[in-house]
Formats: structure tokens, C-alpha cells, sequence
């Protein structure tokens, strides 16, 4: 009887202790928003893979927790504990900014004011001869403390196109040269390659890559080409 009253002492406990548990707060907060270039207005694409990432923490805890910017530039944070929370991104394609602290409660957006460290303008992409994609882009440099390092080109079934994720990508070497504004062309002839089919949809997106300390390519809005 003693082990029974033992063994019933200790369910009991264990079902106190979870009820107690399921009184906490569900994470009832989120944060978005997006990227936006200081001078332009305009959303600051990236990487989707290996690109921008916001880190934040929660004041008073030590997990720092990360969150994947979208390709288009915005982001979204869901399941945030009411708090105040230090913010910072990193694996940037954009001048460095300070870490931010900010009272998370309820739905709540920030846009990220940043100045890119490349602009990719006029852009041009165009079917060319039978079996050729034609890019033509000009970069801006936007700060001249950094080099280019390189120009590229990339091809893939989705927007997400960039330096880590494509069919198909051309990039001409720089070399960390000050360009300030340069127009340039790029071709992928699609013939040559084993991973695109005629009759389908892919995505090109063009960029530029900066000579900064771990610095990702800056690039413009993708493009769809049927091939």
C-alpha cells in the first residue's frame, strides 16, 4: 500500500506540474517588415539561401534565435514572447547598422533604412538568337570605400535565383575594383546546359557582389524567361 500511495503521490505532482506549465502564454507576438534602400525607397533584394539574416534575443535569456530574409528583402518574425528584444542582421549586403532594441508586443513593423553597398539599375533581359539569354545591367556603386568583386548572372525556376541557388550562372571577375557606374552584359545560351528544358519557366536575376568584409551580392528583381 505504501508503494501505491508513493506511486500516486508522484502522478499527481507530475499532473500539477504540467497543468501549471500549460498556464504560460502562448508566444503572442511578431515582428516584419523589409529592407529598404535609404535613397530609393525600394526593397533591398538578396540571398534566400546564405543571404541576410536577422538574429534577435530576448532580454534576460541567452538563445539567440535567427530568421531568414526573403529574397524580395522583407522578413517576418512570428511566435515572439511579449518583450524587449535586441535585433541585429548579419551576412549583409548592406552598409553595417547598429543593433536594435525594441519592445516587441502584439503585430508590430520595422523597416530596415540601409544603404546597399551596389544599386542594379537598367536592367535588360532578353531572349537573343534561338537559344541565348541575354542580360544587360548597370551597377552603382553606392559607397566608394569598397570595391566590386564581381558581376554575375543566374538562372533558375525560381525568383530566388542568386550566387548560392541556380541552373545556370555567369559571373565576370572585378577584382575589388572601384567601378563607380558601369554597364554590363552578360549571355547564358541554354543549349549547353543539362538542367534546363525547353517550354519551361525559369527566373534570371543580375547583380553585383562588394569587395566588404563578408559582404553578399546586391542584385535587382528577377526576371521570368520561357525557355
Amino acid at each position: 500500500m505504501k508503494t501505491i500511495r508513493i506511486f500516486i503521490s508522484v502522478m499527481m505532482a507530475t499532473f500539477v506540474t504540467s497543468c501549471a506549465l500549460d498556464n504560460y502564454d502562448m508566444p503572442s507576438s511578431s515582428l516584419s517588415g523589409r529592407f529598404i534602400d535609404n535613397l530609393t525607397g525600394e526593397s533591398i533584394q538578396c540571398d534566400i539561401y546564405n543571404g541576410t539574416t536577422i538574429q534577435y534575443i530576448e532580454d534576460g535569456y541567452t538563445q539567440i534565435q535567427s530568421n531568414v530574409v526573403k529574397a524580395d528583402g522583407s522578413y517576418s518574425i512570428g511566435q515572439m514572447f511579449p518583450g524587449k528584444y535586441s535585433i541585429i542582421p548579419i551576412y549583409t549586403n548592406f552598409e553595417k547598422v547598429d543593433t536594435l532594441k525594441m519592445d516587441i508586443e502584439g503585430k508590430m513593423t520595422y523597416d530596415f533604412v540601409v544603404e546597399p553597398y551596389n544599386r542594379i539599375t537598367n536592367v535588360t533581359i532578353l531572349k537573343s538568337g534561338l537559344t541565348k539569354i541575354t542580360a544587360t545591367f548597370t551597377v552603382e556603386q553606392a559607397n566608394m570605400d569598397y570595391g566590386v568583386m564581381k558581376v554575375g548572372m543566374f538562372l533558375y525556376r525560381q525568383p530566388t535565383a542568386g550566387a548560392y541557388m541556380y541552373f545556370e550562372a555567369r559571373e565576370t571577375i572585378v577584382g575589388g575594383q572601384t567601378i563607380g557606374t558601369k554597364t554590363y552584359t552578360m549571355t547564358i545560351d541554354y543549349k549547353e546546359s543539362t538542367k534546363l528544358k525547353s517550354g519551361e519557366t525559369y527566373y534570371v536575376r543580375v547583380g553585383a557582389l562588394s569587395s566588404a568584409s563578408n559582404a553578399r551580392y546586391n542584385y535587382a528583381p528577377a526576371v521570368a524567361v520561357e525557355i
